[in-house]
């Protein structure tokens, strides 16, 4: 669950919807300057399924200490890699070279810095380790496989690994909202192993530019929706639970365009 302030309230967005944004995404990405993505339906498919491991959570989701949503950073680190290990488990259940990259995002992850989750580093370690031979597996038996032949390889491998990480981290700068001008850097570019940093200034909450720009239009038009509930405290889980499936839905309208040569963005 993202907890994204709107007005006096929160506006709860299931990661399943962030993780639809982000496929979005991924569906036009590519132009001149950056690579559409290959092999196109397996990597598009890690992009829509790489949080499919929360449905179960979603359906039923919790309060933090305070009595209020739980943010999905706030959840604990345990029950967070199981998470992770039913999504993987789902996405190879459909696409082999998708799970692939959805067990490399989620490594990922924890090899970044999750890892210092106090209490958890047996577990974590545990998880790093049978998804390593997980990820050996796959590659050896999609290297017998014609249809992907160097997708498998390194270099293309890192590139569609890496572009999971930018359409994750765009859907989530759109989701949590207030983002911040900064650089994306290491963005995959128009060829495997090409890195480009992106620019990134945000007009407002809902509006980004990028420089250099790399979809397919711009602006780039995406609708996201979500529940909108009180902040709290709530009393129970129960409480909690039975304003959020009686919440409205509200829909956001966000845009991403071309950053202008004049000013820089």
């Amino acid at each position: 669950m993202i907890c994204r302030p709107f007005k006096q309230n929160w506006l709860l967005i299931p990661q399943p919807a962030h993780a639809a944004l982000a496929a979005a995404l991924a569906a036009r990405w590519g132009n001149r300057d950056f690579a559409p993505p290959e092999p196109r339906s397996s990597v598009l498919l890690a992009a829509a399924r790489h949080d499919d491991g929360w449905a179960e959570w979603e359906a039923s989701p919790g309060l933090n200490g305070r009595g209020e949503p739980v943010h999905f950073t706030e959840i604990d680190a345990e029950e967070h890699l199981d998470i992770w290990r039913r999504g993987v488990g789902r996405t190879e259940a459909q696409d082999r070279y998708a799970a692939l990259l959805v067990s490399l995002h989620a490594t990922s992850l924890y090899q970044g810095g999750l890892k210092d989750a106090p209490g958890a580093l047996p577990q974590i370690e545990a998880f790093l380790g049978e998804q390593a031979a997980l990820q050996r597996q796959i590659r050896q038996n999609l290297r017998e496989d014609p249809f992907y032949g160097e997708a498998v390889g390194e270099t293309m491998l890192m590139h569609n690994a890496r572009l999971i990480q930018v359409w994750d981290y765009l859907s989530l700068l759109l989701c949590c909202g207030r983002p911040e001008t900064q650089i994306i850097g290491a963005a995959p570019g128009r060829s495997a192993g090409e890195r480009v940093d992106l620019s990134l200034h945000p007009q407002d909450d809902l509006t980004l530019r990028l420089k250099p720009y790399p979809f397919r239009e711009s602006p780039l038009s995406l609708t996201l929706k979500g529940r909108v509930v009180n902040r709290g405290p709530f009393a129970d889980r129960a409480a909690f639970q039975e304003a959020f499936h009686r919440a409205p839905e509200e829909t956001l309208t966000f845009k991403i365009e071309r950053g202008s040569a004049w000013s820089g963005r």
